[in-house]
């Protein structure tokens, strides 16, 4: 059980005064108080068995700020709890220091001393309006003012235009699901809402710390928090700038900007950036960001929005409000252990949080570990000392510390003996980009839907993944231990290939079929991850440049020209070193480079490029052929637009003059 207090340091907010018949609201009001980082004393929770009860409830009584009182018929008739309210008015007669804190939970008219004191009504109320009401209650008592954190709206411009209730999400709206175990962080939240509202202007706070540490989480807890005072709520990949245009066409196309599907993702993106400088009521979250540069362009400081940047980069002075993580306070890294794993042992906790940093990622997967196998919190403590030396050997870095990986590494050793299947499906995953793998990218490695179901479970069960429909999602953490763990055995090679050949046969992009262009553009980043790490380790190099070919003509199609040319370029490379310089494979590279820089209005590069497919094409299928024709009619399109309209003529002719013969 939870040491009881002892001394003022260890000084809770709210002693719960309830009669028996009240239990449910008393827990139910624990509850949510410490959802949102405050810390109570309750009968039910904190009075162990064989206990002194007087002597416990001196104790909470008299180590919390305030007392908190349910009231109803039976809170009156039991002289337990008069002398516990009456304790908290002696020290506080008039209530001017807001000692107790009467909530209604049972029709009843207060009387007597009680009766001049304003109560809040939870009754009649269903349980968001309630735990709203509870929580402004709080609010308002810790505060001690009813004045807002932020400067309210102007009557005039809000007339017409009544505030939305918590329950209604804001009429765009994009966010990861809520953590219903977020715990703390009331310093950060109010840091994070002062910086946001402190301008007229568009507010940009950069929320960075250590990976692992609750950055993202934090900008959910907050996006979740406010979402009433935004009218549009969008999160946005930013660690790729394929994610990330990918997701701000989206925005795009949930604002009716632009045709649903619409062609050219860069300008649907820009769509989207140029309605945000025109409107406001908005708050972006660039999740991952890895560092200024790469989303410079996307930070709109002069429009009336908020953005939060997610970083692991510190360097952001200049460019947004710098807002450091750091890990949990000892005392909230507990709280949220024991409230996640639910078990009561707090010495056990803190001597568990300490072995792990404090780190809010390693306690998570601790307690889902400690949940998933049964075993107390004590014995994982042991297990952590007593770990086989084998995981100290793993190729640590500065993203995460060596008490990180021990964690995981006994959840991977357990599901290596429990769920071999799903050790392979962690496997794959870390060859892929960390967010929404589709399940469609991994299923056809495994013999039926009812063994990845299967898979995804055992994973879920140690929280090294999280699901939601048919996305996937991987920390980027457990990604750098599971490759460490990889390296160790040898083993990375054969799943990078594994992952690229399951991406080569899903990735089915054609630009003239409408219905292949969702799928691939939610495919897109795991194509490229899963290219970059087959070329990284060298494996099935034919495959990797069909892939980066495939993508590069899907990113030229959809107007994203840098992205296309980088892909497209590495393609020609890798089938340059694998089938020679003069093979038809790298003729059509070549020719797709062409295409590129022409659409770029690079047009000497773009006919050097076409010039040599053509040259290629000849040699290997002789003058006549449908490929020469198709590299001659390119250069004549060159030639045109650089203005030379007698050379674009004679190709063009040449074109006619094949296409006609075949």
């Amino acid at each position: 059980m939870p040491q009881n207090p002892s001394s003022p340091a260890d000084t809770k907010d709210f002693f719960i005064s309830y009669s028996s018949a009240d239990q449910a609201w008393a827990e139910w009001i624990a509850w949510e108080l410490e959802a949102a980082g405050y810390r109570t004393f309750l009968q039910a929770w904190d009075f162990g068995p064989a206990g002194n009860f007087i002597a416990l409830m001196q104790e909470g009584a008299t180590h919390t700020e305030h007392t908190i009182a349910l009231l109803s018929p039976s809170y009156f008739r039991s002289d337990y709890t008069t002398a516990e309210w009456t304790a908290a008015l002696s020290s506080d007669p008039t209530n001017r220091k807001r000692k107790l804190i009467p909530l209604r939970v049972v029709d009843c008219r207060p009387e007597g001393l009680l009766g001049p004191l304003v109560y809040t009504d939870l009754i009649n109320k269903g349980e968001r309006e309630a735990r709203s009401a509870l929580l402004s209650a709080i609010e308002r008592v810790k505060k001690g003012r009813g004045k807002p954190a932020h400067k309210p709206g102007f009557p005039g411009e809000a007339e017409g235009k009544p505030r939305r209730l918590p329950s209604v999400l804001p009429e765009t709206f994009r966010v990861p699901e809520r953590n219903r175990n977020f715990t703390g962080r009331r310093e950060l939240l109010q840091q994070l809402r002062e910086g946001l509202s402190s301008s007229s202007t568009a507010a940009v706070t950069a929320v960075h710390g250590l990976g692992g540490v609750g950055k993202t989480q934090l900008a959910i807890e907050y996006a979740w928090r406010y979402h009433t005072d935004y009218e549009h709520v969008w999160w946005i990949r930013a660690e790729e700038r394929a994610t990330l245009t990918i997701d701000l066409a989206a925005f795009a196309e949930a604002r009716g900007l632009v045709s649903k599907g619409s062609a050219d993702q860069e300008t649907a993106a820009n769509a989207a950036l140029g309605w945000l400088r025109g409107n406001d009521g908005w708050l972006l979250v660039f999740d991952n960001a890895p560092g200024p540069a790469e989303i410079r362009d996307y930070l709109l400081s002069s429009a009336s929005g908020h953005t939060i940047v997610t970083s692991r980069n510190p360097a952001w002075r200049g460019e947004a409000a710098p807002l450091e993580v750091n890990v949990l306070g000892r005392q909230e890294a507990v709280e949220f252990l024991l409230k996640r794993s639910g078990q009561m042992n707090t010495s056990a906790a803190s001597a568990l949080c300490d072995a792990l940093g404090d780190l809010p990622l390693a306690i998570e997967q601790a307690a889902a570990y400690v949940d998933s196998t049964g075993i107390t919190l004590a014995a994982y403590v042991e297990r952590l000392h007593d770990y086989p030396s084998k995981i100290l050997d793993l190729h640590y870095t500065a993203a995460y510390p060596r008490s990180v990986a021990k964690t995981w590494g006994l959840s991977i050793d357990r599901l290596a003996e429990e769920s071999p299947a799903s050790l392979d499906l962690l496997y794959l995953m870390a060859f892929y980009a960390p967010d929404d793998i589709p399940r469609d990218l991994v299923a056809p490695y495994f013999e039926s839907p009812l063994k990845l179901d299967d898979a995804i479970a055992g994973l879920r069960r140690y929280s090294l993944i999280s699901s939601a429909g048919d996305s996937l999602s991987v920390h980027r953490l457990v990604q750098l231990i599971t490759w460490d763990r990889l390296i160790e055995s040898g083993d990375e090679g054969e799943w990078a290939e594994a992952t690229v050949k399951l991406v080569n046969e899903a990735f089915k992009y054609q630009k003239d079929r409408l219905d292949t262009w969702p799928a691939s553009a939610r495919q897109l980043p795991h194509v490229l991850a899963a290219a970059r790490h087959g070329q990284r380790l060298g494996v099935t190099p034919e495959s990797v440049g069909r892939l980066l070919n495939e993508s590069g003509l899907y990113l030229l199609h959809r107007g994203r020209l840098v992205e296309a040319e980088d892909a497209l370029k590495r393609a020609l490379a890798i089938d340059e070193k694998v089938y020679g310089p003069d093979h038809p494979e790298v003729a059509t590279d070549a020719n797709n480079i062409g295409q590129i820089l022409q659409a770029k209005g690079d047009l000497e590069g773009a006919l050097a490029y076409t010039e040599r497919a053509l040259a290629i094409d000849e040699k290997v299928y002789g003058p006549d052929h449908p490929k020469v024709a198709t590299d001659a009619n390119n250069i004549g399109q060159i030639l045109q637009a650089k203005g030379d309209l007698e050379g674009a003529l004679a190709y063009t002719k040449r074109a006619l003059a094949i296409d006609e013969k075949v």
